[in-house]
């Protein structure tokens, strides 16, 4: 019932993958939807008990496909004023919410 209800707020483009996969992971193994890996991004964020969360931690929690995206996907939501990016003081990248 989720799934049908989940459906219908989705892009046409979305539905359009998700009809020619058959399945939610299906489409979202095939074609990471870069949405999606934001949405996700902007989940563990949310969910980190720390302030900012490094690089590191946030390609352990993706999945391959995710990985080859994150750095398009963290582009995207730093344009778009979502979070915020700072360099550690040993050369990392931590982002935080903003």
């Amino acid at each position: 019932m989720t799934q049908h209800i989940r459906a219908l707020t989705l892009a046409p483009e979305q539905m359009n993958r998700l009809y020619e996969c058959g399945s939610y992971a299906k489409a979202n193994d095939s074609t990471p939807d870069s949405s999606h890996l934001e949405k996700r991004v902007m989940e563990v964020l949310s969910s980190s008990p720390k302030p900012s969360v490094s690089k590191g931690e946030l390609t352990c929690s993706l999945s391959k496909r995710q990985k080859a995206s994150l750095d398009a996907a963290l582009e995207n939501l730093m344009a778009s004023g979502k979070i915020k990016h700072r360099k550690g003081m040993k050369g990392g990248h931590w982002y935080s919410l903003a």
